[in-house]
């Protein structure tokens, strides 16, 4: 009886996405600082980044793009919640 081997796949090495980095590294400074500009330039970043990501699967770094886009959302939502509550707390 012959032994089976598993067969041999040729794994091309992956490439962390630079625009991945990038997206989230603008999420996270966002939340501390410049945040009304910084955060829709993260969710940019990230939206361009998971287009490439889908397009070339050697790249890697889904969880960043992800990540940014979570950290960028949440902090663009409330800079505008504290935007209407300036706006509401000025007007009475």
């Amino acid at each position: 009886m012959a032994v089976k081997a598993q067969p041999v796949l040729d794994e091309e090495p992956t490439v962390p996405c630079p625009l991945a980095n990038e997206a989230l590294q603008y999420a996270i400074v966002s939340i501390f600082c410049f945040g009304i500009f910084l955060a829709p330039a993260a969710l940019i970043k990230a939206s361009k980044a998971r287009k490439l990501l889908a397009a070339d699967p050697r790249l890697q770094g889904a969880g960043k793009v992800t990540a940014a886009m979570v950290i960028g959302w949440c902090v663009l939502g409330l800079w505008i919640i504290g935007i209407f509550g300036r706006v509401i707390a000025s007007s009475r």
